[in-house]
């Protein structure tokens, strides 16, 4: 556990992520899952749902795709990690804990504005993401997850800027926002008397490294008319998985021959 630590905190490019309580499991619980759902999933995947907060977002897929690539070529550096931390009470408690059926890969950008993709996949088996399934939800793939329990393991919030921001310090507005792409920062300019108030040190609570796709966006699809929906006004159970609706007339027309609308 030690080394993935040390080389996370050691890593020039990092993404810092708030961690909390979600869907009603504590950090730990979540952790334990997410690690077995690599071991059992056949791609060794977790999802590891997040928002980006900020406006416009900083963290969208295809943000931390680039983020990741470029992170790699640019610095050799072979891995990219994500530093969970938690403070005052960890990340903001999901307005609602639907499950996420479909995700996408595409990098949904239009030259202006971040839109919801037109083609997603059927979640993979054994991996469950849930969470608030809005325009804006999306998940980080993990291959690899590590719970930190030692309350000395700490990161320094001042000690990263915002990825293309280097005189922008995290700590300034994390409690505005919950995942960002980060740089380490040589120096700050209230660094040294934040330092004295231990103000920015914050608990490690794990550490996971990003695998290819990097990051993806989440929905519920409507198997029937294939509609990406924020909330899922019918559901129905088969062959062991939970499918939603837009409504009880795509539900019956799904239940009349599931296998004419299953889909990848």
């Amino acid at each position: 556990m030690n080394d993935i630590v040390k080389e996370a905190l050691n890593a020039k490019y990092v993404i810092i992520s708030k961690c909390g309580p979600h869907a009603g499991e504590l950090e730990l619980d979540m952790f334990r899952r997410k690690q077995r759902e690599t071991a059992d999933s056949a791609e060794h995947w977790a999802f590891w749902y997040y928002k980006s907060r900020s406006r416009p977002p900083m963290a969208v897929p295809r943000l931390v795709q680039e983020f990741c690539m470029s992170s790699r070529v640019s610095t050799a550096q072979d891995d990219v990690y994500c530093v969970f931390y938690n403070c005052r009470g960890g990340g903001q408690q999901p307005e609602s804990d639907d499950e996420a059926s479909h995700y996408s890969e595409e990098n949904s950008h239009d030259g202006t504005r971040y839109k919801l993709p037109s083609h997603f996949k059927l979640m993979p088996s054994r991996i469950h993401t849930t969470g608030y399934m809005v325009r804006d939800a999306y998940a980080m793939v993990l291959g690899e997850l590590t719970d930190v329990r030692d309350p000395k393991r700490t990161v320094c919030l001042w000690d990263y800027s915002k990825n293309g921001h280097p005189g922008s310090a995290i700590w300034t507005d994390h409690s505005q926002n919950s995942t960002y792409l980060c740089e380490k920062a040589s120096s700050h300019g209230d660094k040294n008397k934040m330092y004295e108030d231990k103000q920015g040190e914050v608990k490690i609570v794990g550490i996971g490294k990003l695998v290819k796709p990097y990051s993806v966006w989440l929905a519920f699809v409507d198997p029937v008319c294939r509609r990406p929906m924020q909330s899922a006004k019918a559901k129905c159970e088969c062959n062991g998985r939970t499918y939603s609706f837009c409504g009880p007339e795509c539900k019956e027309l799904f239940t009349k021959d599931p296998s004419k609308y299953e889909f990848v």
